[in-house]
């Protein structure tokens, strides 16, 4: 029978890689926009957050269904898992989450190499950085604990 843990990997897996794709191809728009020479202010990205919040909840669906799937089987757990059994998945889920940051980060370091170098757009990029690997360890974060759920 499949392990809880490994359901959240798959979930950890999905949300963590559909959130850096959405976040890749804001960034991507936002290195267009600066190529055309249109300055980005944090008012003017007000759409653009939008729409990739609209994205990441909807990338989120599946992984949000896997965790409750997930909290289900443990429940009906026999045993709980010894630690040598939960060390792998975790390892797994704290891989996946390194990462979705590592990419972030370097997507973030691109993005603003490509800038005119105003501060005010420096800063929403970077805010904007800091909210996507926000949103990128939910998942992982709450695979994490129930995992460890899971050991006691």
């Amino acid at each position: 029978m499949l392990k809880p843990s490994w359901i959240f990997v798959a979930a950890s897996l999905i949300a963590v890689v559909g959130i850096v794709f959405c976040f890749k191809k804001f960034m991507n728009d936002i290195q267009r926009k600066m190529d055309n020479k249109t300055p980005i202010r944090a008012e003017a990205m007000q759409k653009e957050n939008s729409r990739f919040f609209i994205s990441v909840a909807i990338v989120e669906i599946i992984p949000v269904i896997l965790i409750v799937i997930g909290f289900l089987m443990i429940d009906s757990l026999s045993e709980a898992l010894s630690g040598t059994e939960a060390a792998l998945p975790l390892l797994i889920i704290a891989a996946i989450f390194l990462f979705g940051v590592i990419n972030m980060v370097l997507t973030n370091k691109e993005t603003l190499t490509v800038g005119t170098g105003q501060n005010e757009e420096k800063q929403a990029i970077t805010t904007f950085t800091f909210i996507g690997i926000a949103l990128t360890s939910s998942i992982p974060i709450v695979s994490v604990i129930a995992t460890f759920m899971m050991t006691a």
